[in-house]
């Protein structure tokens, strides 16, 4: 549904650097280190090589840990999506709505699995349908897997529920120029602001200020999550911006 950045697709060169390339490098000059280390006496050089490579490897290691582990809860949270019965319902997954909307076309479609399966990635889901959400399935960080939440839902809504605060000050405006959605969002310098749609099915982290490209719809209803760096958060009502040139939205409180 969104494209590129609009900001991102105007800049004429992004340049990025990859930690994994930096591994051969760092191996090479682990290499030359420790012939130059030769100086130093052979013991002492070869020391000294080995607690540079290793220091290396050690951060390269620490780079990719928490990577690795995004990467392993989505492929288990992607599974289970696949194995869910109707009804089913995840919550939080991270791996992108569109994708996980292209898996559940696969699933229904090419594989022949039951349909009707569910997901919501932020809990404000849970403020907004407060009724019985059928089984409620989630990843469990400490044992690496999806585990049955159901038991857990009510404690997990009054908790995220009562956590909000609608009093606190938030602001966006939307400009869309041509097939660019541009915004803007404040007041708060600091703290993590998200666009969430369908009430929390989908949500996406974004800057204060920014713009995407491409979006091939009439109307577009979100909403405006804001977390401070102290940890609480507020939500804006459900904003709808008319996707056509020179049409804009504003709202404060």
């Amino acid at each position: 549904m969104i494209g590129v950045p609009a900001d991102v697709r105007r800049c004429p060169e992004i340049r990025q650097a990859e930690p994994r390339y930096a591994v051969p490098a760092w191996i090479a000059l682990c290499v030359a280190f420790a012939a130059g280390g030769n100086r130093l006496g052979r013991k002492t050089g070869a020391v000294v090589a080995l607690v540079a490579c290793a220091a290396g490897l050690w951060m390269n290691r620490q780079d990719w840990s928490p990577l690795f582990a995004r990467v392993e809860r989505m492929s288990a949270e992607n599974r289970a999506l696949f194995d869910m019965q109707q009804g089913d319902v995840l919550r939080q997954p991270l791996t992108v709505a569109a994708s996980l909307k292209e898996l559940r076309w696969m699933k229904e479609n090419v594989f022949q699995r039951p349909a009707g399966e569910l997901w919501f990635q932020d809990d404000l889901y849970l403020c907004t349908h407060p009724g019985p959400l059928g089984r409620v399935w989630g990843y469990d960080a400490s044992e690496r897997r999806v585990v049955d939440l159901t038991v857990r839902i009510p404690a997990l809504r009054k908790r995220h529920c009562s956590s909000i605060r609608p009093g606190e000050p938030l602001s966006a405006s939307f400009q869309v120029s041509g097939e660019d959605l541009l915004w803007e969002l404040g007041p708060h310098q600091d703290g993590t602001y998200w666009f969430v749609l369908g009430d929390g099915a989908e949500i996406f982290e974004v800057p204060r200020s920014a713009g995407y490209n491409s979006l091939k719809i009439p109307v577009l209803p979100l909403r405006v999550k804001y977390r401070s760096p102290g940890g609480w958060i507020t939500y804006s009502p459900e904003l709808r911006i008319e996707m056509r040139d020179q049409a804009s939205v504003r709202w404060s409180r």
